[in-house]
């Protein structure tokens, strides 16, 4: 029971990480490129911590998974995302992700945190041309860790969930 509910944490917190790509006012809006979603089976334990987590912009929550749209062109070897994920705790207490990069040659995937710095949050590791397995990496544990405050969780390196997206990966990143 301890791992799956610290998987479900992770996982929520995970997920947060993919989020948006930011544009000021005068910007023409973003071209959709596809897709990428968020999943967990954990992901319905969150409630039972406390922590909410809801999509923002143009991403949306469907279930427990979370979509966030690609915009922009693979071919300079990042998927980026628009749309966001805030984690609200019962306290009050927040924790937001946006402007999700995810580097397709070395499989890591950086978010500004709480609009302030990029952070490099997750490692990936190859499942499919369309789908990474995410773990935490020590500096996005470190920042997820104390908002959780349950039992160290996440870990560094822990895990928390799948990412598939449906853009179209060029064939030197596959």
């Amino acid at each position: 029971m301890f791992k799956l509910l610290r998987g479900v944490v992770v996982v929520a917190l995970a997920a947060a990480a993919v989020t948006a790509v930011s544009s000021g006012p005068a910007a023409a809006a973003p071209v959709k490129k596809g897709e990428t979603t968020i999943s967990s089976p954990l992901l319905e334990l969150g409630p039972l911590l406390g922590i909410e987590g809801q999509a923002t912009g143009p991403a949306r929550r469907v279930g427990n998974d979370f979509v966030m749209p690609v915009v922009g062109n693979a071919e300079n070897g990042k998927l980026m995302h628009v749309g966001g994920i805030l984690l609200t705790k019962s306290n009050g207490q927040t924790l937001s992700f946006e402007s999700t990069h995810l580097d397709l040659e070395t499989l890591q995937a950086s978010a500004v945190v709480n609009g302030g710095e990029r952070v490099v949050i997750y490692q990936g590791e190859k499942v499919n041309d369309q789908t990474m397995f995410l773990r935490f990496t020590p500096q996005g544990a470190a920042i997820v860790r104390p908002f959780i405050n349950f039992f160290g969780i996440p870990e560094d390196w822990g895990p928390f969930g799948w990412a598939t997206t449906t853009a179209e990966i060029p064939e030197e990143y596959r």
